[in-house]
């Protein structure tokens, strides 16, 4: 992978556009572990099937040679991590004739109704449990007759492989246009107080509420495809939330993209494949914290996931027509991938010092033989856990370096970073771009957690303190600093000063 001293000595050629498509289901065939909330779940049934949708793109010159690449993998699952990108570049190498793994990623659409993957426990705050003696873990649901997550790793691995190897293999001459749509999906689910304290899901009904603490981004950014008889193949959708309607439920589900899709297919090509991009979203959540569900369907069941969907469908229709009327089949295209170092959020000794009091007087309350329950973890633990943690971490790095993919196409910009990036982020970026569109794709490569603005970080609580992000506000301002710089210098000829 090329560092930021990296260039590329001219201008971007234009090439021949080849598409190539695939979608695989992931469901597990057996009961699973969810991912995501401060409590266990197993699924007792699928409500929708969830999928990977793999989109494969290359340029040629006039002499078929390829020019550039890209492979986009979005899983509806909570997250995807490095290890398991790895894992699948690894089964993948000698698989896939003349491309570059490095120029292949993947995302997730930030599920919470999808399984556990790898070996990790199921609730948030489970680092906080090798801290724990392993006689007072929180006793387990019944776990017979389910897919454990080891197993569930490999069926998915496999199925994922199985996405890249048919959209790499089934790319044709294409043809793309990009339009900018509007749905109301996303609301800021961050509440400031008049003492100037925030909390996620906050009341606002209270005396002492005083704001939303940040902004909202309602813009869908949307990329259609073609095959060369200019019929619609697919549509890539950038939204700015997570699919979280469901995400308290005991179900396998894709939340609202399984609305979208339904509804697209209606609309567009009953064999169409959908992209689904879930863009800077970190402090964002289908559910109005204002209105608090008047006047709309419950935005903590299907008919919530349901009217989302078909909110985001709408767009998409609605734009179709101006996407049809300048379809192209030769633009540039340039793919850079980078590892950019963002220092870690670090903690003070008397910080740490005070966290394992913290915790030690509270397992030290326990009485023999008793175990933790998971709830008592998320209050009483979570967050000296989160600091004893870093602490440790920070003694051996200070840095976080993650992989992002930066990519021109045509006139429009794609952007990944591994994090649950607040929403000020990727406003910053899409303004500061040269790009006529930008496509921010948070959590892709790896689950770099939350990536909290200044104010959040000062108004504190989850999502904004130590035990729930890697990287703080600084380590922010360099990620959108050197994401702009990378978008920019694509729509140019590099120059030596151009990055640095």
């Amino acid at each position: 992978m090329m560092d930021l001293e990296g260039k590329i000595d001219q201008k971007l050629q234009e090439g021949e556009l080849y598409v190539g498509w695939s979608e695989v289901s992931i469901t597990p065939p057996k009961p699973v572990k969810l991912r995501g909330q401060f409590y266990e779940r197993i699924s007792q049934y699928v409500q929708s099937e969830i999928v990977v949708s793999v989109l494969a793109l290359e340029t040629r010159d006039s002499q078929g040679e390829s020019m550039e690449q890209l492979m986009i993998g979005a899983c509806d699952l909570c997250d995807v991590s490095k290890e398991l990108l790895a894992a699948v570049r690894e089964r993948l190498a000698g698989k896939l004739q003349g491309f570059n793994l490095e120029k292949l990623f993947l995302s997730a659409t930030h599920t919470h109704t999808g399984p556990v993957v790898g070996d990790g426990l199921n609730v948030a705050g489970e680092h906080i449990y090798k801290y724990i003696p392993e006689k007072m873990w929180p006793p387990t649901e019944d776990a017979a007759g389910i897919m454990e997550a080891g197993e569930y790793r490999e069926f998915l691995i496999e199925r994922l492989c199985t996405a890249f190897m048919d959209a790499w293999e089934n790319r044709k001459l294409g043809l793309v246009n990009w339009q900018l749509g509007h749905a109301v999906v996303g609301h800021n689910r961050r509440l400031v107080y008049d003492d100037g304290s925030a909390q996620m899901y906050g009341s606002s009904d209270t005396i002492n509420f005083d704001c939303i603490e940040g902004p909202v981004d309602h813009g869908l950014e949307l990329l259609y495809l073609w095959d060369e008889t200019e019929k619609v193949t697919g549509v890539v959708v950038n939204v700015a939330c997570p699919s979280q309607v469901v995400e308290g439920q005991y179900f396998i589900s894709a939340d609202y993209w399984d609305t979208v899709r339904e509804e697209l297919r209606k609309s567009l090509s009953a064999d169409l494949f959908i992209l689904p991009l879930c863009g800077a979203a970190g402090d964002q959540s289908p559910r109005d914290l204002i209105r608090r569900g008047r006047g709309e369907p419950s935005m903590r069941e299907v008919e919530g996931a349901v009217e989302m969907g078909k909110r985001i469908a709408t767009a998409v229709v609605s734009k179709y027509e101006a996407a049809a009327e300048d379809k192209k089949g030769k633009l540039e295209f340039g793919h850079l991938v980078a590892n950019i170092d963002l220092p870690v959020k670090t903690v003070t000794r008397q910080e740490y010092e005070e966290a394992k009091l913290k915790f030690s007087t509270f397992i030290n309350s326990k009485k023999t033989g008793e175990r933790i329950q998971i709830s008592e973890i998320s209050r009483f633990l979570h967050v000296p856990g989160g600091i004893i943690e870093r602490f440790e971490s920070q003694q051996h790095t200070a840095f976080y370096s993650p992989e992002i993919h930066v990519i021109r196409l045509g006139e429009i910009a794609i952007a990944s970073n591994p994090f649950e990036l607040f929403t000020d982020y990727g406003l910053r970026m899409k303004a500061r771009s040269r790009a006529e569109q930008l496509f921010i794709i948070q959590l892709a490569c790896d689950s770099g957690k939350y990536l909290p603005t200044a104010k959040a970080a000062r108004g504190g609580s989850y999502s904004a303190i130590v035990a729930s992000g890697i990287v703080g506000p600084e380590g922010g301002r360099i990620l959108v600093e050197q994401t702009v710089k990378m978008i920019n210098n694509l729509f140019r000829p590099y120059l030596d000063s151009d990055i640095t």
